[in-house]
């Protein structure tokens, strides 16, 4: 079964592209995620880069036939400034229980610019950039897959998925998926106050700022083009920290560009969406079987 098939599964499908059929397989992607494992082996704390933050835990699976694994990296939220891999134990668990041939890595990267001779947006794109080469670079350590991965990001985590997928990592990643996402930051009016100090943490911004390029530029909404990878996105409808409208913001600028997408409105979440819930997203999104167990209890 395909991807856009599955979504009439979920309860509260809010928009899609209607080109998600003929798109699914544009870039040659052919799921593996199915294949049958005997278990995982994990390493924690690998470094990939200089920096103490530069770390990340994987999982990887132990394939019957000992064909390479499909990869999805998982990146924290926490304001772009705060938080730490553990955030989401819970979603790697949830995808270490379904058993597929999938390798789980869940990132760190720098949270505190380190010299200020670049915005901390461009050193944490950097990083992912850097996460994804390594992992490339030791895809026969791992058995893992070496041509694209799936990225999954948590709120400040999805806005930097996003952004790197849509820029970065446009020809390494074949699916992102956003959960609670911040896609557009030149709009303060959509923003928490929390979060516009943190925005302006983040690209360097200041309210003397002729024009808002530095916002624009590290904005999904603006990044996008019609190259961007599929991009599935999660939002709980009981989210008092980021607006709907940055969801539907975005999806309306995919549907324009005729990228295959999805948003799923999700009636009982709210913004940290449950770890049952973003396993399922990602496993719908990588073609997992037994879809009605996935979809269910949503």
């Amino acid at each position: 079964m395909k991807l856009s098939k599955l979504l009439w599964l979920w309860p509260l499908v809010f928009m899609w592209s209607c080109d998600m059929l003929d798109e699914l397989n544009k870039d040659n992607y052919i799921s593996r995620v199915n294949e049958p494992i005997t278990g995982y082996k994990q390493q924690k704390d690998v470094s990939y880069g200089r920096s103490e933050f530069q770390n990340f835990d994987i999982y990887y699976p132990q394939n019957v036939y000992s064909n390479p694994s499909d990869v999805v990296i998982l990146i924290h939220g926490g304001g772009w400034t705060y938080g730490d891999k553990w955030f989401l134990d819970p979603s790697v668990e949830e995808l270490r229980k379904a058993r597929k041939n999938l390798t789980v890595v869940n990132l760190n990267y720098r949270l505190i610019n380190p010299d200020r001779k670049k915005s901390l947006f461009e050193y944490q794109l950097a990083d992912l950039d850097s996460c994804v080469n390594y992992l490339r670079r030791n895809q026969g350590k791992y058995n893992i897959r070496s041509d694209k991965f799936a990225i999954m990001g948590a709120s400040a985590g999805a806005h930097l998925a996003l952004s790197y997928a849509y820029t970065k990592g446009k020809s390494k990643i074949h699916t992102v998926v956003g959960m609670s996402s911040i896609t557009e930051l030149s709009e303060s009016r959509l923003l928490s106050s929390d979060l516009w100090l943190n925005i302006k943490e983040l690209t360097g911004y200041k309210e003397t700022n002729v024009g808002k390029d530095s916002l624009i530029k590290a904005s999904p909404v603006h990044l996008a083009d019609i190259d961007c990878p599929r991009t599935i996105l999660l939002y709980g409808l009981k989210d008092n920290v980021v607006s709907v409208r940055q969801q539907t913001l975005l999806s309306e600028r995919l549907i324009s560009l005729r990228v295959p997408h999805a948003l799923y409105m999700l009636k009982d979440q709210d913004h940290n969406v449950s770890a049952e819930h973003v396993a399922k997203g990602i496993l719908a999104s990588l073609g997992a079987d037994e879809y009605d167990r996935y979809f269910r209890y949503l």
